[in-house]
């Protein structure tokens, strides 16, 4: 019976000693934490500095227009070259009449990686025209399109389009900046597929590749 209290003495001190461990342990462990973050946010940070630089250089082969049917009167555009990634194109078009308000655009984007043989689709969509016009886009690459569009171009900020009236794009700007920063070496093309009542009224396809600088 005399021993107990020494047995519950060592109790304590063992539970003291372990409860001691635990806590050197754990603010080892933070300190440690703390370390690998900071180490990792380095790390992250060397990473992003050196990604931010565009290690491609974009080339754009062609641009094709094409009238389907007689609601589009005229459509035409070209494709100009003020160096290296640097182009712009220019188009116009002319209605017989205006759009309806269900008409609609389908945009399409294909790449086909460098060491690679099959196209992977990046980008399949379809957008009501009078909405595209009035509201803010939240893709970031059809945000970065349409920017652009208002900037060269005379399209309106609201239905209608009108019949009768020659739209024109200007000097719109296609860089590699226009890209994101993560765009492979690769093949690409861009399409844009304009609908009426549900009938394909004309095409426009856009051509490049990614190469390295």
């Amino acid at each position: 019976m005399s021993s107990r209290p020494g047995i519950c003495i060592l109790h304590r001190e063992f539970r003291q000693n372990v409860l001691q461990m635990v806590f050197h342990i754990t603010i080892t462990a933070v300190m440690l934490s703390r370390k690998i973050i900071f180490l990792v946010l380095a790390i992250h940070c060397i990473d992003t500095t050196e990604t931010a630089k565009r290690r491609f250089n974009l080339m754009l082969n062609n641009v094709t227009c094409i009238k389907v049917n007689s609601l589009m009167k005229s459509f035409g555009c070209s494709l100009k070259n003020f160096g290296t990634s640097r182009y712009a194109v220019d188009a116009q078009f002319l209605l017989e009449r205006p759009f309806e308000k269900n008409a609609e655009v389908h945009v399409m984007v294909y790449f086909t990686p460098s060491l690679a043989k099959k196209a992977v689709k990046f980008l399949d969509i379809k957008l009501n025209i009078c909405d595209m016009l009035s509201t803010v886009i939240s893709n970031p690459l059809l945000k970065v399109i349409l920017d652009e569009t208002r900037k060269s171009s005379n399209l309106p900020y609201r239905c209608p389009v009108k019949a009768n009236f020659v739209y024109t794009f200007s000097n719109f700007s296609l860089t590699a900046e226009t890209l994101p920063l993560y765009t492979p070496f690769m093949k690409f093309n861009f399409t844009l597929n304009t609908y009426d009542n549900e009938e394909l009224v004309s095409k426009f396809l856009l051509e490049g590749t990614t190469v390295p600088k």
